[in-house]
């Protein structure tokens, strides 16, 4: 049952890693698109406000 935990987790991160290798291409060339293409930054940033008025 150790075990199967083990290799799950080794499974899941191995997944992970792959797809990031796999989509950072792909998200830099849309980054890069919408950093040509707009006056705006790529990420969209914006002050929220939580209870008592506190920002985050």
């Amino acid at each position: 049952m150790v075990y199967e935990k083990i290799i799950k987790r080794l499974f899941s991160l191995a997944l992970a890693i792959v797809m990031e290798i796999d989509l950072f291409i792909p998200l830099l060339i849309v980054g890069l698109m919408i950093k040509l293409t707009s006056k705006g930054p790529v990420l969209f940033v914006q002050e929220r406000f939580g209870k008592n008025l506190k920002t985050f």
